[in-house]
């Protein structure tokens, strides 16, 4: 038990004696525990002691009731404080701190810590060959840990008795073959399943040789030498005009073939390569045009080498890979598209086609700012083209989520639908591909560019009178009213 010194007058208001407080000069000794089960019995010569317990934060006092606390009554309860608030700042500095309707502060992000101190490398091991009876010795950085020692020969086997003396006799019914001993079967033999394939074959061009090596598994099983190059052919081709086709072959002169009354020449509908010819019920496909063994068609391809009979797509006068773009025969303009899991195909690019009929209904994207109203000022190579929303949907059922309607897409591909756009909505890959060209409205009857930065995908969909547009942006699909924007097609997909 501790003990604790106080001055006497910090007890005046605890001893008192009659009407009058008694005062005594000096300083007295109390005793202290830290917890309450640690006072002392209190009984006989203890009545009118006083204990601290640290416990309790309080002095106890012995009484004929035992020990008593003498700490106060509790004060007055105090008035609510006010609430407080933190909010993220958007600048991501730290948080906002609120008390009531009052910024009051703010509590910052603290630094970055530094990178820790990388660790050391393991030991690196490798196996050292001693001599071909001793076996490996294993070393992990530069000590020796231990060896891999090389088991020995076990010893040979005694002879076993001759057996008897067996054949095999061809079995039928079990599609296999009995073994006979000594005149008794002792056993039978199934054919069995068939085996794996043999090893695989590839060739391999051999320069040394002007040919090929023809290697299976890893082995060079033999090789082909290319024989002396022929003598190129005549390149021909074929080209529609009127009452019939005109062939051109080499330098010689166009010989025209006219569709006769027994017989007519037309393109062929399931290969642009070749055009038929029907005499009566008879049909003969004849190839346009050939690169080495392979027909094509000139309009759409062009043949780079005939010995090879290497091509390249051509969309009009330029080169197209079919695997990433599409070429729109109307007028020849490539277009990038993307396979998307949720839709199918989908072009990566605003469409840009435009005729005649358009005049006065189409613009060119990416106004040069907000208020133009030049209706066909704009970039259409860079931000594609925004198309008049009555032009494009008429005859067009908008009220249909899931409508394939062509409109202003080339063939085999249709405006992007409602279904479609919502199934889009939030695909990263879809969203990274808007070329922001914006939306032209009409102010006082005069085309007027809009919302330049973003990009607005005319979608058919009404909803009671009013028609929409899509908006992708930030991370969603948004609606808003209709406006002249631009159009992405989806491939149709095969029936």
């Amino acid at each position: 038990m501790k003990k604790i010194i106080l001055p006497l007058s910090c007890l005046a208001l605890l001893a008192a004696c009659g009407d009058s407080v008694t005062e005594v000069a000096g300083k007295i000794e109390l005793a202290s525990v830290k917890k309450y089960k640690d006072l002392y019995k209190c009984e006989g010569d203890t009545l009118g002691a006083m204990v601290y317990v640290t416990e309790k934060s309080g002095f106890y006092a012995c009484t004929i009731d035992g020990w008593v606390a003498l700490n106060g009554s509790a004060g007055k309860k105090g008035d609510a404080g006010t609430p407080c608030t933190g909010t993220a700042l958007k600048d991501g500095s730290g948080i906002e701190v609120t008390c009531g309707d009052k910024v009051v502060g703010k509590i910052s992000n603290g630094a970055k810590g530094d990178s820790g101190e990388k660790g050391d490398s393991g030991d690196y091991c490798e196996g050292i060959v001693v001599d071909e009876d001793s076996g490996v010795l294993v070393r992990c950085g530069g000590s020796i840990v231990g060896t891999i020692h090389k088991g020995v020969n076990g010893s040979n086997g005694i002879n076993g008795t001759n057996g008897s003396y067996c054949t095999v006799k061809e079995n039928t019914d079990i599609n296999g073959y009995d073994i006979v001993c000594d005149g008794k079967k002792a056993g039978e033999v199934k054919n069995g399943a068939k085996g794996d394939d043999g090893d695989y074959c590839v060739v391999v061009a051999n320069t040394a040789i002007d040919g090929f090596d023809v290697v299976c598994g890893d082995e060079k099983k033999g090789e082909v030498k290319n024989g002396a190059k022929g003598v190129d052919g005549t390149s021909c081709s074929s080209k529609k005009v009127d009452g019939g086709y005109e062939v051109s072959c080499g330098d010689e002169t166009p010989v025209k073939i006219v569709n006769g009354s027994g017989c007519s020449m037309a393109e062929n509908v399931e290969n642009s390569a070749f055009v038929t010819i029907t005499c009566g019920t008879t049909k003969t496909n004849i190839a346009k045009a050939y690169c080495g063994a392979t027909a094509y068609d000139p309009a759409k391809m062009t043949c780079i080498d005939v010995q090879k009979g290497s091509m390249l797509a051509m969309c009009g006068e330029s080169e197209y890979d079919p695997a990433t773009h599409f070429c729109d025969t109307r007028d020849h303009q490539s277009y990038t598209f993307k396979n998307f899991e949720e839709v199918g195909d989908v072009m990566t690019q605003n469409l840009n086609y435009y005729d005649d009929e358009m005049q006065g209904k189409s613009w060119c994207g990416g106004g040069s700012s907000e208020s133009e109203a030049k209706a066909n000022t704009g970039y259409c190579s860079v931000y594609g083209r925004l198309y008049d929303w009555n032009m494009v949907m008429e005859g067009v059922d908008y009220r249909d989520p899931n409508v394939v309607a062509q409109s202003v897409c080339p063939d085999g591909w249709h405006l992007m639908n409602y279904g479609e756009a919502t199934a889009l909505a939030g695909v990263s890959s879809f969203m990274a591909t808007d070329q922001t060209a914006g939306y032209v409205d009409y102010v006082n009857e005069v085309p007027t560019y809009f919302g330049i930065g973003k990009d607005y995908y005319m979608i058919p969909y009404k909803d009671a009178d009013v028609s929409y547009v899509y908006q992708f942006s930030d991370g969603g699909v948004y609606m808003e009213p209709r406006y002249n924007s631009a159009v992405r097609c989806v491939r149709n997909k095969a029936k």
